[in-house]
């Protein structure tokens, strides 16, 4: 499908796939201006002059338990929708105040990717005990992903080493390409002001601190098979210090 909608420019993970609607989203709005009609703007997003009056506390928990609650219950706080909230007999509360709208956007690319990725790619089922059968397409990728591997690594260096000059060039021809590409966006000015300004005002919270060592950790962590490898080949008079500097530079670069 990627392949046969590239000539006509529709992918299948972008929001203009024929049959896709955006998802409704639901607003909790000061009871002021909750009747006001220029609340939505015709595009589906809300309207900048009443920000102030849209509820947005993310510790606030809209699902609870009931006054005698069971034992399944007491999870009530981690549901995040009405009706999901509803139909294990827990309690949707509204913040004071406010009521509760909803609205359409007539875009939603990012919600379409992640629609994409879960339902066809992976074909993510409910949970543990909804297995769904074997995904077809994505057994015979994999497949063939790992042939290749396998072709590429079972005579060692003679054959790895001359695909590397392949694997490892072409994934920044295309970061170049998807920079370039987000650089000519509307409002792509906005985009880097966000990304590059900091919020000095959260460095004090523990949730980013974590976020930031998954980062690191994941994409660069002690005993991974890649360093382990790359330090097999190493001569014992190498500068194995100045070495892991390089790469642990190399790699913030590549993810900045």
């Amino acid at each position: 499908r990627t392949f046969g909608g590239m000539p006509s420019g529709e992918l299948p993970w972008t929001d203009q796939v024929s049959g896709y609607k955006c998802p409704v989203d639901e607003f909790h709005v000061d009871a002021r201006f909750g009747n006001k009609s220029d609340l939505f703007l015709q595009n589906g997003l809300y309207n900048p002059v009443y920000e102030g009056g849209f509820f947005c506390d993310q510790e606030y928990k809209f699902c609870k338990p009931p006054a005698k609650a069971t034992v399944a219950q007491l999870a009530c706080e981690d549901i995040n929708d009405s009706e999901g909230c509803t139909s294990v007999g827990c309690v949707w509360t509204n913040p004071l105040g406010h009521v509760k709208r909803s609205s359409t956007a007539d875009n939603c690319p990012a919600r379409a990717a992640v629609t994409f990725w879960e339902k066809e790619v992976l074909g993510k089922s409910s949970g543990m005990d909804n297995f769904e059968g074997m995904h077809g397409g994505l057994l015979v990728s994999l497949t063939i992903c790992w042939i290749a591997v396998y072709l590429v690594i079972f005579k060692g260096v003679a054959s790895s080493g001359k695909v590397v000059y392949v694997t490892v060039i072409l994934p920044y021809v295309v970061l170049v390409a998807f920079l370039l590409r987000a650089l000519t966006l509307p409002n792509a000015g906005t985009g880097l002001k966000f990304f590059l300004m900091p919020d000095f005002s959260k460095i004090l919270e523990p949730m980013v601190w974590i976020r930031a060592a998954n980062q690191i950790f994941y994409s660069i962590g002690v005993g991974f098979g890649v360093s382990v490898s790359m330090a097999s080949y190493g001569n014992r008079r190498d500068n194995f210090v100045g070495n892991a500097v390089k790469v642990a530079c190399i790699n913030s670069a590549t993810s900045i």
